[in-house]
């Protein structure tokens, strides 16, 4: 009987260390995502632009295979070009996308490889310019433990 009960006490405390494991991972790497987000919206803004909404993302979002990325995404309303906007942040960051973005009423953010994930305050005026500024983190430089994310699959 103690016996059975040791095996019990085990295998409880193996799935609660498992959860409790897996929770911090998870809530690792969206502190990474969110420090890349926070970064972004920190940077001076060019003149002539208004930041509209900030958006951070982990996940496996690029490519084939398994491995954690991780973005900060800025919705700005600018008269600048997506050419200067991209020159403007291309100093401070390291892999910047700078894309249009067209103000359907979705709200969807356009790019390539993030076109289902809606800004939840996007409301677009007539006349006025938009744009996606996203900064990623391809996970390189973090360990490999962050990876057992199931996110990153």
């Amino acid at each position: 009987m103690k016996t059975a009960v040791r095996v019990f006490v085990s295998i409880i405390a193996v799935m609660v260390f498992s959860v409790l494991g897996y929770t911090g991972i998870v809530l690792v790497n969206n502190r990474i995502a969110t420090n890349i987000e926070s970064e972004l919206v920190k940077y001076e803004l060019p003149a002539n632009t208004v930041l509209i909404e900030s958006y951070s993302n982990a996940g496996k979002m690029v490519g084939c295979g398994n491995g954690m990325q991780y973005m900060g995404c800025l919705l700005v309303e600018s008269d600048l070009t997506a050419e200067e906007l991209n020159a403007h942040y291309s100093t401070e960051f390291d892999d910047i996308e700078v894309y249009l973005q067209k103000p359907e009423p979705s709200g969807y953010m356009d790019g390539a490889y993030y076109s289902n994930r809606a800004f939840a305050n996007f409301s677009p005026e007539q006349g006025k310019t938009y744009y996606t500024v996203t900064c990623w983190d391809f996970g390189g430089s973090h360990s490999d433990i962050l990876d057992f994310d199931i996110r990153g699959h």
